[in-house]
């Protein structure tokens, strides 16, 4: 079943030293939330200064909020600036939520760093039961 989603990213830094991106985990309350920066912001540098936005992003959620929804976060990898990573749908088979990006390629030179990219997407609808996988096509 298709769902509706709204997504937001942020850079943040870090680097995958252990290969476990993409990730997505499903959070339905403050405390998952923050628990899932406590598991990834050394590596990832979600804390960092020059990497703001997590934290900022962090603070839109609520108790509020989760009543009526449920939060993927999302972390991912793109090789460089010429390439880009859209999400183009969420759909739930069961109990998981297979959320499906689209990898880019621009023609114009970019840089080859890697970049890393952390998004919030918000589900209307409690998941608390539900597991969450990253397709790229």
């Amino acid at each position: 079943m298709e769902m509706e989603f709204t997504a937001a990213g942020v850079t943040v830094g870090g680097y995958d030293e252990d290969g476990v991106l993409p990730l997505a985990e499903v959070t339905s309350s403050v405390e998952e939330l923050q628990a899932f920066y406590e598991k990834y912001r050394a590596v990832f540098a979600l804390d960092q200064p020059a990497y703001p936005g997590f934290v900022g992003r962090m603070a839109a959620y609520d108790d509020t909020f989760f009543e009526g929804h449920s939060l993927v976060l999302v972390l991912l990898q793109a090789s460089g600036s010429a390439e880009s990573i859209t999400l183009q749908s969420v759909r739930r088979e069961n109990n998981t939520l297979v959320l499906t990006y689209q990898r880019e390629l621009s023609e114009l030179a970019g840089t080859t760093a890697l970049i890393y990219t952390a998004e919030f997407v918000e589900l209307d609808g409690a998941c608390g039961d539900c597991t969450a996988t990253v397709e790229i096509v």
